[in-house]
């Protein structure tokens, strides 16, 4: 079995959900190694949703709500185990000035 280290960054596009981690390739595994960070870089207060996507629905994961030019961190596990699953982030409002931004560290494992 072998692990790769991976990850992702994304600036998120107001309320639409953006992909964070895509859908293994069949026979792999994504499990997050670091975690899911936020920066709220505007000058409102945000709510942020972490949600898994198996094909066409939606599970909440967590929602983190972060004040303006502040961090946080979800460490909840997400495993992705089939072609049909992802994780997206979505934001409760369009930015005010600058979107969050949003990274993930995950390991890819067969």
């Amino acid at each position: 079995m072998a692990d790769t280290p991976a990850g992702n960054e994304v600036d998120l596009t107001g309320t639409t959900a953006v992909t964070l981690v895509s859908a293994p390739t069949s026979g792999q595994r994504f499990i997050p190694s670091g975690g899911i960070s936020f920066y709220n870089a505007d000058t409102v207060s945000r709510t942020l949703t972490i949600q898994k996507k198996i094909d066409t629905t939606v599970y909440v994961v967590e929602k983190l709500t972060l004040t303006t030019l502040t961090t946080g961190k979800s460490t909840v596990p997400i495993v992705l185990d089939d072609t049909d699953e992802i994780v997206e982030v979505v934001s409760d409002a369009t930015a005010t000035t600058t979107e969050p931004q949003v990274t993930a560290a995950f390991m890819e494992t067969s």
